[in-house]
């Protein structure tokens, strides 16, 4: 009985070690689950974080990119315009020199005074853009044997009327330059500011004549009726050969 009673004893002491044992691996095992969740949650933050700093990295990549593009997109822009630029200046000085040739050039000579002006011109053109093709170009200008209004147009005809009407002063001047403005400069002049006119509506004419204007005027030196001859802006007497320089107050009417 007594064998029994201990032997009963002991299984269960031997059962409650296995029992504490079991529960110890269980908790022990909760415990490496809990430690194991626990860095995979902190690896998953990090991760996380990682991912978004990762991808404002890129953003920010992305963005200098598209930043380097738009820079690059302006810079040419901006230099295409600045291009462009130097192009009409480079036309309207081709215009300028074409006027001044063609007005000095007008009378069939070059005078040394037209000759000096015109030198002068030329090299402050190929100064301020010194590059073969604005040198040939003024040359090919400059070397035209027959300068008329046809050869004249193709240098005038693309750049702004007002350009044009700034330089009509330098015309006149030119036209003088050697103390005498002859009836073939004046007629020069009168082409082009009547080019101006016609092109653009205003009145580019100020003391030269429309080609319609009436006269009515006598012959100082036969009394018979005057003839305008309104490129020399004169009234000329076709009988006796009298005449005189007008302007528009000497004229009755104007018909436009």
């Amino acid at each position: 009985m007594l064998g029994t009673i201990l032997a009963v004893a002991v299984a269960t002491k031997v059962a409650t070690k296995v029992g504490k044992a079991a529960v110890g691996a269980a908790g022990a095992a909760v415990a490496t689950g809990a430690v194991v969740a626990g860095a995979a949650a902190v690896a998953g933050v990090a991760t996380a974080a990682g991912t978004a700093i990762a991808n404002k990295q890129r953003s920010k990549n992305l963005g200098s990119a598209d930043y380097a593009v738009s820079s690059e997109n302006a810079r040419r822009e901006a230099e295409v315009m600045r291009q462009r630029d130097i192009n009409n200046t480079i036309k309207q000085l081709y215009a300028k020199f074409a006027i001044c040739y063609y007005i000095a050039l007008s009378d069939g000579v070059l005078a040394a005074e037209e000759k000096a002006e015109l030198d002068r011109l030329c090299v402050e053109i190929y100064n301020r853009f010194p590059n073969p093709g604005v040198k040939s170009e003024l040359l090919k200008i400059y070397n035209t044997p027959n300068m008329n209004f046809i050869v004249l147009e193709r240098y005038i005809r693309d750049v702004d009327h007002t350009v044009i009407a700034s330089f009509l002063t330098l015309a006149d001047e030119t036209a003088a330059l050697d103390g005498n403005t002859t009836d073939a400069e004046k007629q020069s002049i009168y082409k082009l500011r009547k080019y101006l006119t016609d092109k653009t509506g205003y009145d580019y004419l100020g003391n030269y004549l429309h080609l319609d204007t009436d006269v009515n005027m006598q012959c100082q030196g036969c009394g018979s009726s005057m003839k305008l001859i309104p490129y020399d802006n004169k009234a000329v007497c076709p009988y006796c050969g009298h005449f005189i320089y007008l302007k528009p107050r000497d004229c009755s009417r104007r018909v436009r």
